[in-house]
Parts: structure tokens; sequence; C-alpha cells
């Protein structure tokens, strides 16, 4: 069986077969296309099984002479994507490939690759999903009474609803308010603008903004694949918090995207405050997990912390 799985270097990966392989994979995330992982990734590898039926992306990071394998920002979930039910034997196979001259490991993997990882750590990190199947007035009664309230104090507000707003105003609007207290460097508001442009070039992004007089005071970045609808990158300056902008951003995507076969992904958050949002709007918890190994001599544990 391990003849038939491969390390592949990014120049030898066929693109085409990778994007087929995640389109019609049974867990197939936005995250692990080709044009996605091309925008947030230093570089990346995979594993490939057979002729693309699983893979495994793996990303790059290159620091202080090491190579690393670090999940980017802009990335909830990877891990092994497949046309076929997993099972733990294939899973083992396919991760025992990983080579050992990545002495760091940090990756994410999907809700879906709840197996046991050998030679790694393993944890949880909440996620919350919403699915959208029912009309909007049962899935309005899921709503609890601190969403209902802030809609009805929202409502209050003259909005302006403005569809595809410029990705560059979104992410000034995250740089001067949550963004002031988060170290981020300048790759990390670049990756995410070039993240929102090859989304709306490909017809799959959505940049929705809420404006009071004149004044964008929250924004959305919505990616659609195949039946999720990802909520990517939230933003909202003081007024908009106080007055429930994020509260009826989401509600309006509840409301275009009810009767329909698609789940609204919060991208789950350990913070408390950010998990009682999504849980909100009725959504449920359903965990990915995180693998990892650290390898490096102790001086270097010590330097890269």
């Amino acid at each position: 069986m391990n003849n038939k799985i491969q390390y592949l270097q990014n120049k030898d990966i066929d693109v085409e077969k990778w994007d087929e392989c995640i389109n019609h994979a049974l867990n197939g995330r936005v995250y692990a296309l080709s044009w996605y992982l091309d925008a947030v990734c230093q570089d990346w590898d995979a594993i490939v099984l057979e002729d693309y039926k699983a893979v495994l992306p793996l990303p790059i990071v290159r620091k202080y002479g090491l190579e690393m394998l670090i999940t980017p920002f802009m990335v909830q979930q990877l891990g092994i994507f497949s046309k076929l039910q997993l099972n733990q034997t294939v899973f083992d196979w396919m991760i025992s490939e990983i080579p050992k001259k990545f002495k760091r490991v940090h990756l994410n993997f999907n809700s879906a690759n709840d197996y046991n990882i050998k030679g790694f750590l393993k944890s949880a990190t909440p996620n919350y999903e919403l699915n959208l199947d029912r009309d909007y007035e049962t899935l309005h009664k899921k709503y609890n009474q601190n969403t209902k309230r802030n809609l009805k104090k929202h409502n209050i507000i003259d909005w302006q609803y403005v569809v595809n707003i410029q990705p560059e105003n979104c992410v000034q609007l995250f740089k001067e308010n949550k963004g002031k207290g988060l170290k981020q460097d300048i790759s990390f508001y670049q990756n995410v603008i070039k993240v929102m442009h090859q989304s709306i070039h490909k017809g799959n992004g959505q940049l929705l903004g809420m404006y009071e007089s004149n004044t964008l005071c929250a924004c959305g970045f919505f990616v659609y694949f195949k039946n999720r609808i990802y909520n990517l990158f939230p933003a909202s300056n003081d007024f908009g918090k106080k007055n429930g902008a994020m509260f009826g951003l989401i509600d309006k995507i509840i409301q275009e995207n009810s009767e329909s076969e698609s789940i609204l992904d919060f991208e789950g958050s350990k913070i408390e405050g950010v998990a009682r949002f999504y849980k909100g709007f009725g959504a449920t918890e359903r965990s990915y997990w995180t693998m990892e190994r650290n390898e490096l001599p102790f001086y270097w544990k010590i330097f890269m912390r």
C-alpha cells in the first residue's frame, strides 16, 4: 500500500487533479484548494494517495534555517481529504509519510479526521456550525435571548447594507479596531487581501458591509464552497459593536440562505465571548483536531519560545 503513497514537492503536484480531489472529497474544505494554499502559505508540499484519491497538504514555514509544518493564518482545518471513506489504516499510512526533516509540526486536521495519531500530541478545538436547511422563522426561534435583544438594537439604526465592498476597506476596519491589540506583521494583512480578491474573482467569495452615515461600521468576508458558508473575516468598530451590527450581518446571511443545504461555518473559537456569540444563533459545536510534534533540540525550543 505504501508504494501508492507519494510525498510530492509543490512543483510536482498536478493542480487540476488536486483541486478535483478537494472538490469531490467527502470532507472537502475551501482551505485545501490549491489557489487558497498558494495565497496563505510560504510554500506547501503534499502527501498523495494513488492518483489523488486522498491528499494531505503540508504548509511549510522556513525560519532560522529550519523547515516546519505550521497551519497558516486564515486556515482553520486541513488534514487528509479523501474521495472515499477513510479508515485508521489509510490514515496511519499517510501520516507516516510526513518527512522526518520537519522537526516541528503543528497542523490542524478537519473534523472528519478523528483518528488516533501515533507519534503526535492530539487536541480538540471547538468549531460552531449552523445547518440552514429550515425556514428562517424556525431558525430565528433558536436564537437565544441575547441575540434577539441585539437584533432589536440593530434594527433601530438605519443601516446601509452593501454587497461587495472593497477588501482593503474591510481589512482597514479590522486594523483600526481589533487589529490594534494584535501583533500581526504586514504579510498577514497582505494574505487576507489576497484570499479575498482570489475568492471574489473565482465567484465564491462575498464581502458584506454595514454602513451608518456613510461610515463602514461592520463587515464580513464569506466564502461559499460545496455546502459550506465560511465566516472567514469579520470586523467592526465601536459603534457597530454597541449597536449590534455584526448580529445583523450574520442574521442577513441566515435569512438569505435559509431552506438550503448549506452549513454556516462560524469558524469556532476557544474565546468564551466569541463562542457565546456563535452559539447565540443556535449553532452547534463540532470539534476539529490539532496534531503536534516538536523534536527540535532543547536550545531551539527555548529560542523559538
